[in-house]
């Protein structure tokens, strides 16, 4: 009993207390505060608590659903190789590898239904990836990548959200074409903070449970437009595992062992988000 209670109080104070605990190795950028966990009673787990009625109608017909969608997505692809380290390494051809790896973990959990947006070595557009988003109901569309900067000492891994608007002076590009306007309902907008709020607490369990598996990782949490965060159609993340720019990072990431580590903790974050411990989380 005894036990039990000291591993209950651990995950409380992992789940409660890193931003005091865990977050000195976790660097935030944005302008909007990222909520703590003790508000989480206030903010439901996606996706009860949605304003619009079409998607109220999407969480009625997922909780019917005996497994939850999620969309894997591996960046880049045929002729786009992506970042590039040795010769050996195409950031392509790792993406596919860690979704693989992801996607075998969470199919054998049994809870979950994996979408992928590419199978193999094929050209994929930023459209036919985040469509895969309204199709059918989702929980959660996760990009996996891996980063390059011309300073070769830049090591890490970086965990991309999404902003609670977009800034129309950046005249990005918008999520609408000829493909995917009839898909685009207006949940897009209305239901954009909740999404926002719902992926920095998801990158915070994540961050926490990647230092976990790698104690001496610097994680970082960041903000960003990117098109998937803003028009997957579902909660998004974009994961950058690591830097193939960097030497010590490279040997990591080809490494198969690495990969599945990593995967792990992705999976494990999942878990722990759509699945959280009834001791923390109120009624």
């Amino acid at each position: 009993m005894e036990c039990r209670r000291a591993v209950q109080a651990l995950a409380v104070c992992l789940f409660l207390g890193w931003q005091d605990h865990v977050l000195g190795q976790v660097f935030i950028s944005g302008t909007l505060p990222l909520p703590r966990l003790e508000q989480a009673d206030q903010m439901p787990a996606f996706p009860a608590n949605f304003s619009s009625q079409a998607w109220q109608e999407v969480r009625e017909k997922s909780e019917s659903l005996q497994k939850r969608r999620i969309i894997l997505d591996a960046g880049h692809g045929g002729k786009d190789v992506g970042a590039s380290g040795r010769p050996d390494i195409l950031e392509k051809q790792v993406n596919l590898e860690l979704v693989q790896t992801l996607a075998r973990r969470l199919e054998s959990d049994g809870r979950f239904l994996v979408v992928v947006t590419r199978e193999g070595d094929s050209t994929v557009s930023l459209f036919e990836r985040t469509k895969k988003g309204f199709e059918e109901p989702t929980i959660l569309f996760i990009s996996l990548h891996a980063n390059w900067l011309k300073d070769g000492r830049i090591r890490g891994t970086e965990i991309y959200v999404p902003w609670e608007k977009t800034d129309p002076s950046k005249n990005l590009d918008p999520c609408e074409n000829k493909q995917t306007k009839e898909l685009l309902p207006a949940v897009l907008s209305k239901d954009r903070r909740i999404w926002a709020l719902q992926m920095d607490r998801f990158a915070l369990q994540l961050s926490a449970l990647i230092r976990t598996h790698f104690p001496d990782r610097t994680v970082r949490v960041q903000r960003e437009d990117f098109f998937v965060l803003r028009c997957a159609g579902a909660p998004s993340v974009l994961i950058e595992v690591g830097y193939v720019s960097n030497s010590g990072d490279a040997k990591r990431i080809e490494d198969a062992e690495w990969r599945g580590q990593m995967a792990e903790a992705i999976y494990q974050s999942i878990v722990a988000y759509f699945y959280p411990p009834p001791y923390i989380y109120k009624e």
